[in-house]
């Protein structure tokens, strides 16, 4: 996975480098500007990629987001129905209540 990932990072950005370099050492034309137009659009994809290989393939990470996107979902709710305070108790509860006995962090 690491590998094809390397192997797209270097052939988007090696693309995108090659055709910004003839933009500047070659005469304009209208063909070599709409090919760096899409290169570029390609290198931009880049920097996607790599959430979108993680959103499919970790479930641990799949599990964090969504982990963080019920805390993010709960403090709006609370903030604005109740005070802060009380928010804050039931997003350390629910920090106590994840981490089990006897479980390591095997994040690496």
């Amino acid at each position: 996975m690491l590998v094809i990932t390397s192997l797209i990072y270097v052939l988007l950005s090696g693309v995108y480098c090659f055709t910004y370099f003839a933009i500047m050492q070659l005469p304009f034309s209208y063909s070599l500007l709409d090919f760096y137009s899409i290169a570029h659009d390609l290198y931009s994809f880049v920097f996607v990629y790599n959430f979108y290989v993680y959103l499919i393939t970790g479930k641990q990470f799949r599990a964090e987001l969504h982990k963080l996107f019920c805390a993010c979902c709960r403090r709006c709710r609370s903030s604005s129905s109740s005070s802060s305070a009380a928010a804050a108790a039931a997003a350390a509860n629910d920090d106590v209540r994840a981490v089990r006995r006897g479980q390591a962090d095997t994040a690496v």
